[in-house]
């Protein structure tokens, strides 16, 4: 099945209330249908590197979501997002789920508002399990993207690994030209 190529799009600064993109926007805007599936929330031992991003101890407790997303059914994402326990209070900040950007407001709830993102983009071959659900041959490449929140008080509040097919993805970037002219 030959699927259309999905641009992913961040506004910069995002429109007021919003991330700046929508996972379902942007596949309905390819002319497909989107779908996710919460496939494992829990708490878990933060791993050593997403410690070290979230600035937590290295054996701190985190709420992890895995997601897998669909555009007419086929696998095009794995998201996958860490937050510290002490911010989420309890597992229970995962149900019922939210979809991609549902959590924020979830996190606000608690006093725990989202102010700004940092992401990192990086191209790579795929590990073996993000071979088998997203279909990428054995020659292929993924883009991942590590996505940051940060709460009001500038320290982290999340982490998300969002993990793409090179080829089904367009990543799109667009933000104000202030002062220019």
């Amino acid at each position: 099945m030959d699927v259309p190529t999905v641009r992913r799009v961040r506004r910069i600064p995002a429109p007021e209330g919003g991330t700046g993109s929508s996972f379902a926007d942007e596949v309905r805007e390819a002319g497909m249908n989107p779908s996710t599936d919460l496939v494992r929330a829990e708490a878990v031992v933060a791993p050593v590197g997403i410690a070290r991003l979230l600035e937590i101890e290295s054996d701190a407790p985190v709420l992890v979501r895995e997601r897998h997303m669909y555009a007419d059914d086929r696998p095009v994402q794995l998201a996958t997002s860490y937050i510290p326990l002490s911010l989420a209070g309890s597992v229970e900040l995962a149900f019922p789920d939210t979809g991609p950007t549902g959590i924020y407001r979830r996190l606000a709830e608690r006093g725990h508002r989202v102010a700004r993102f940092a992401e990192e983009i990086e191209g790579r071959r795929p590990l073996p399990e993000e071979l088998d659900f997203l279909r990428v041959g054995r020659g292929g490449f993924v883009l991942e993207v590590r996505r940051l929140a940060y709460g009001e008080e500038g320290k982290p509040v999340e982490v998300t690994i969002n993990v793409f097919p090179g080829q089904l993805w367009r990543l799109r970037y667009e933000w104000a030209a202030e002062g220019a002219g």
